[in-house]
């Protein structure tokens, strides 16, 4: 005997999260103008492997370090041009893949990154489901962006 009640009448409707935000939520100027310098590099062609590996394992090591410090180290360790691993970088911190401080201070300036502009793995959940950073060190919030 065939039932007339529809196959999927208990399930619910998907709907894209929102988010609700107040004038202290909004990115304010320094972390606008830091997504929309990172925004031309959510693009895949500026991903890199090898750097995207150099740069998780230097940080695994060093907990925090200066942005343009390891663009150099990277870019003289694995022979690129700076303008490569610049990209790269900057892909990774679209990702989230590596964290920066977004509010605080402006990362790029002149086209390079900011001398005083640190970096640092995310957290990440345990075995436990307890979070813990890549690095071990307690750093400050980045400015997560919800568009990946």
């Amino acid at each position: 005997m065939l039932s007339r009640e529809p196959r999927c009448s208990n399930l619910q409707p998907v709907f894209p999260r929102s988010i609700v935000h107040t004038e202290k939520t909004l990115p304010q100027e320094t972390e606008v103008a830091n997504l929309l310098a990172l925004l031309p590099y959510r693009l895949m062609k500026y991903a890199h492997g090898g750097i995207s590996e150099a740069i998780h394992e230097h940080l695994s090591h060093t907990p925090s370090d200066s942005l343009s410090g390891c663009s150099h180290s990277i870019a003289h360790r694995l022979g690129l041009p700076e303008s490569i691993v610049f990209g790269a970088l900057c892909h990774l911190l679209w990702k989230e893949e590596i964290l920066a401080d977004l509010r605080s201070r402006l990362l790029i300036i002149d086209c390079m990154f900011n001398p005083a502009g640190k970096i640092w793995l995310p957290e990440r959940e345990g075995k436990n489901g307890d979070t813990t950073n890549d690095s071990q060190e307690e750093a400050p919030v980045s400015g997560a962006h919800e568009q990946h």
